[in-house]
């Protein structure tokens, strides 16, 4: 299972910055928070983090929960992070190599 995870979380990621030309998926936001537009990718990367991060071991759990407070207040604007979304998918992935092996 958590290999699954990290391969879908992998592809979304993927997915949402790369653009295959009969993949396309459209872009448009579907509600804003703040000044952030919310797309389907966002909630389809969000939902398996939320997923992932309750199937981690304990220690990495924490880590990665603490991260995804962090990274909904950057979006609500009460915090300011430059690159915190990429950081916090790159740090469930990791989490997730290192259950796995």
């Amino acid at each position: 299972m958590l290999a699954f995870l990290l391969i879908l979380l992998l592809a979304l990621w993927i997915l949402g910055y790369v653009t295959i030309p009969g993949l396309a998926v459209p872009a448009f936001p579907l509600f804003y928070i703040g000044a952030h537009p919310v797309t389907i990718w966002d909630l389809l990367v969000f939902a398996v983090i939320i997923w992932a991060a309750s199937v981690l071991p304990s220690p990495i759990r924490q880590i990665v929960w603490v991260i995804v407070v962090l990274w909904l207040l950057s979006i609500l604007g009460v915090l300011v992070f430059a690159g915190l979304p990429s950081l916090l998918i790159i740090a469930v992935i990791l989490g997730l190599l290192i259950a796995i092996f």
